[in-house]
C-alpha cells in the first residue's frame, strides 16, 4: 500500500512498505526540469544536478563517492523535461544515513566557483560525446525541429554559448527559484521503517517555503520542421516525429498500445517489415512520451545512406495500409499481453516502485493501483488504437537526419515548416 503525507511546507513524503525485501529505494524528486527553463538559462536544471555531487560544508565529493561505494548502494541522478531526481538503493540498515546524505547535498551543496568551473567544462565534453554519437544527437534534432521556440525544443545539457554565461550566482537564482518544497516528492520504497520516516520527515520538514518562481510555461505547439545535418557517417539516421495525447487523455492507454502495435516490440509492424522482411536496417522502434498537456511519437532508424529513400517509403506504405484498417483483433490482444506482462514484472523492484509512486504523486496527486492500470489496459478497444493511430498517421511529422551526403529524401520535402541544415566537415 502506497501512503502520502504531506509536511506542513508542501513536501510530499511517498512511501510503500515491501514484503520482504531487504533493499530500500530513495528518491529526491523535484517537479522542475529543462521545461522550466528560458532560452538563456538552457542546461541550468542538468547544471545543477552536476553540482549536487561537487561537495557541502560537511562532505566534499570524494566523501559523497566514497560512502555510497562503502555501502554498496547503486546511487544515479538525472535531469529530464519535466523532473530532475537523485535516487539510490541501499541495503535497509544504510537508509536513514543515505537519506542524510541526501539532504546535505541538496541543502548544503557548496557550488564553489572552482567547481562550477570545473564542471561546466565536464558538461561541455558531456555535450561533445552527445555529438559524436549520431543515435543521441538525433533525438535532440527532432526535438528542435518538432517544438520551434518552446523549452521542449532545447536540448537538456544545454547549448555551448549560454553554458559559457551561466554564474554560480545565476544557478543558486535558478536553484532557489524552482527548487522549492512545493515541487519536492520523497519516495521509499521496499523494506521501509517507520524510523526512516521519522529521519525524512525531521530533514525536510523544517524547510522554509522560498521564492517559488512564477509558472511562466507557455503551450507547447507541434509544428512539422525539419533538421539535417551533413555528416561522414558510415549510416544515415532518420528520426520521424508525430504529436501525442497527454498523460491525462482519456486514450492515453490507447496510445500506448498503438506505439506497441507500431514499433515498441519486436513484433511490431516496422521491425518486422524493416528489419524482418526488406532488411534495410538493424535498429528501427518507434517510442512514446507523454507529459502533463502534450506527448510525443519518435521513430527512429539508421540504414545505409543509398536506402534511406526506400526506408521512407516502406514506412510510408505500412502507414498506408494501417490508415486503411488492416489491424487484427489477435494483434491487439498481442500487444496488450506483453504491455501487461511488461508492467508486472517492472514492479518487481523497489527502484521501480520508488519511480512509480513519485511520477504518480507529481502528476496525479494520487496512486493508481497495479489492477486499476491493467484494467484501464484491459478496456481499449481495437477502435481505440485504430483512431489514435490515424490521428497520429494524418499528422504531417517533423523529421531529423544525420546523413553523409546533401540529397534529402523527396518524403522529407513534404509538409514541412522550416528546414534547418548544416554542413559538418
Amino acid at each position: 500500500m502506497v501512503e502520502t503525507k504531506y509536511l506542513p511546507n508542501g513536501v510530499r513524503l511517498v512511501s510503500e512498505q515491501i514484503p520482504h525485501v531487504r533493499s530500500v529505494s530513495l528518491g529526491l524528486w523535484i517537479d522542475a526540469g529543462s521545461r522550466q527553463e528560458r532560452a538563456d538559462e538552457n542546461g541550468m536544471a542538468h547544471f545543477i544536478e552536476h553540482m549536487l555531487f561537487k561537495g557541502t560544508s560537511e562532505r566534499s565529493a570524494a566523501d559523497i563517492a566514497g560512502y555510497f561505494d562503502r555501502i554498496g548502494g547503486e546511487m544515479e541522478a538525472f535531469t529530464a523535461k519535466d523532473t530532475t531526481c537523485l535516487q539510490a538503493t541501499v541495503l535497509d540498515e544504510h537508509a536513514e544515513q543515505t537519506a542524510e546524505v541526501f539532504a546535505d547535498m541538496f541543502f548544503h551543496s557548496r557550488f564553489d566557483p572552482e567547481d562550477v568551473e570545473k564542471e561546466r567544462n565536464v558538461i561541455l565534453e558531456e555535450i561533445s560525446m552527445v555529438e559524436d554519437t549520431p543515435d543521441d544527437i538525433i533525438h535532440d534534432m527532432l526535438w528542435q525541429a518538432s517544438y520551434g521556440s518552446h523549452p521542449l525544443a532545447r536540448p537538456i545539457l544545454g547549448t555551448r554559448p549560454v553554458l559559457r554565461e551561466i554564474t554560480r550566482e545565476r544557478l543558486l537564482d535558478f536553484f532557489h527559484d524552482h527548487y522549492t518544497p512545493e515541487r519536492i516528492v520523497i519516495s521509499a520504497a521496499g523494506n521501509v521503517s517507520g524510523e526512516l520516516l521519522a529521519c525524512l520527515e525531521r530533514l525536510f520538514a523544517g524547510w522554509g517555503h522560498g521564492r517559488r518562481a512564477a509558472n511562466r510555461e507557455e503551450r507547447a505547439v507541434f509544428v512539422p520542421g525539419r533538421e539535417v545535418k551533413h555528416r561522414e557517417t558510415e549510416q544515415a539516421h532518420l528520426c520521424l516525429g508525430f504529436p501525442g495525447v497527454s498523460r491525462f487523455h482519456d486514450h492515453y492507454f490507447a496510445e500506448v498500445l498503438w506505439n506497441n502495435l507500431l514499433g515498441g516490440s519486436m513484433s511490431s509492424r516496422l521491425f518486422q517489415e524493416v528489419r524482418e522482411d526488406r532488411g534495410l536496417a538493424y535498429s528501427i522502434f518507434s517510442s512514446f512520451e507523454a507529459f502533463e498537456r502534450t506527448g510525443f511519437h519518435t521513430i527512429y532508424s539508421a540504414a545505409a545512406p543509398e536506402r534511406v529513400e526506400e526506408l521512407l517509403e516502406t514506412i510510408d506504405g505500412l502507414f498506408e495500409r494501417l490508415s486503411a484498417g488492416n489491424i487484427k483483433e489477435t494483434e491487439i490482444e498481442n500487444h496488450r499481453s506483453q504491455l501487461k506482462s511488461a508492467f508486472v514484472l517492472g514492479l518487481e523492484s523497489s527502484a521501480a516502485r520508488m519511480a512509480r509512486n513519485a511520477r504518480n504523486e507529481m502528476l496525479f496527486g494520487r496512486h493508481p493501483g497495479i489492477d486499476e492500470t491493467l484494467d484501464r489496459l484491459s478496456r481499449v478497444q481495437l477502435e481505440h488504437v485504430e483512431e489514435r493511430g490515424r490521428a497520429m498517421m494524418q499528422t504531417p511529422p517533423s523529421a531529423s537526419l544525420i546523413q553523409p551526403n546533401g540529397h534529402l529524401p523527396e518524403l522529407l520535402k513534404k509538409n514541412s515548416s522550416n528546414f534547418s541544415v548544416s554542413i559538418e566537415e
